[in-house]
């Protein structure tokens, strides 16, 4: 009777669906194991009980913020390629490789966002989702960055036999566009030629009048 509790109690933990190791904890993640065009990640999320599925939705509940949801453009799945199938926005492509020798840099994998024409140079917020084992995944978010991308990334995990790994099963691509929270990097850095005009021609017009007066005053 002593043999079959414990295992009554397995099977009781089972059926009820109750996790039996640590995978089901949510997992840490750092934002500087993965770059965007030379930027380190802007934030990054971790959990260890996320399907493919429910992708989308973690990325839009923890990264979107006070904007709106993430659109899903494709995923790159390790040793079958870009898949585009269910994507919200056609035309993108993902790929991913493995760097020939990680020893020479902190990235082993490294990755290139490839945009349609309509969307190359448009600035928006990328979230680059990796899925390693048994359900961890890890979300980084990259803020108000231009298209096309090229970056890189760690996805280091600990397997159940206590060995780190860097690895993973695929990659997840979302993105969003920037401008849609008033967003404009352009507009700010680059005045209107109009304007710029404008105020020259303004300033001239200032130090002319100023000159008039001081020679009415001084009978200069």
């Amino acid at each position: 009777m002593r043999f079959c509790e414990p295992v009554l109690l397995w099977i009781c933990l089972f059926l009820l669906g109750v996790p039996l190791n640590s995978t089901a904890s949510i997992i840490a993640c750092n934002a500087n194991d993965a770059m965007a065009n030379g930027f380190y990640a802007t934030a990054c999320i971790g959990d260890s009980t996320i399907r493919p599925p429910q992708e989308k939705t973690f990325v839009s509940d923890n990264l979107k913020g006070e904007g709106d949801a993430f659109s899903f453009i494709g995923k790159f799945n390790d040793g079958n390629g870009f898949e585009s199938s269910g994507a919200d926005i056609a035309g993108f492509t993902l790929t991913v490789s493995e760097l020939s020798d990680p020893n020479t840099g902190d990235d082993l994998f490294s990755y290139s966002l490839l945009a349609p024409d309509d969307w190359l140079g448009k600035f928006v917020d990328w979230t680059l989702l990796v899925k390693q084992a048994n359900n961890s995944t890890i979300a980084y978010l990259f803020s108000g960055i231009a298209l096309g991308i090229d970056g890189g990334f760690n996805s280091r995990w600990t397997n159940k036999g206590g060995n780190v790994s860097n690895d993973y099963s695929h990659v997840s691509a979302f993105i969003r566009p920037a401008e849609d929270r008033g967003i404009s990097t352009l507009a700010l850095t680059v005045p209107e030629p109009s304007l710029t005009l404008l105020f020259s021609i303004g300033l001239l017009g200032l130090g002319a009048r100023s000159q008039v007066k001081r020679k009415h005053l001084f009978g200069m």
